[in-house]
């Protein structure tokens, strides 16, 4: 349990170090995201409303069952986290990593994006939860 807070609040760390560096040292890289996934037009207090349910989830996920690896909670959370401080904070998540070919993210986006991945790993492993 210890160990799951500790990881997520480094990830957040990073992901917002990240973003005020990049804020700070390359302006011209920063992308406003005032939609939610991919800068799907979302109305910004749903998405806020949807992230303040999935850390309540993630945190009785967490108190209710063990977890064999725990990744998926801890990039799940440190990547919804990340991305609400700069919904409430600025109105927008600060995207700045741009490849041209995929739209503008950041390392909360990565989190989540993983995340993602690893709950599809785990859906053809079910042995990854159990109830305490």
């Amino acid at each position: 349990m210890k160990s799951l807070t500790i990881w997520t609040i480094v990830l957040v760390i990073l992901d917002q170090l990240s973003k005020l560096l990049a804020s700070h040292f390359f302006p011209e890289l920063i992308y406003k995201n005032y939609g939610s996934a991919f800068s799907m037009p979302i109305n910004q207090n749903l998405v806020i409303a949807l992230s303040f349910v999935v850390v309540v989830s993630a945190c009785y996920f967490i108190y209710k069952h063990s977890f064999k690896h725990p990744t998926f909670i801890v990039l799940m959370l440190a990547g919804t986290l990340g991305n609400l401080i700069d919904r409430i904070s600025y109105g927008y998540v600060i995207d700045f990593i741009n490849f041209k070919v995929w739209p503008v993210f950041n390392f909360a986006d990565v989190y989540l994006s993983l995340a993602i991945c690893y709950l599809g790993y785990t859906y053809f492993h079910k042995e990854e939860f159990s109830n305490k």
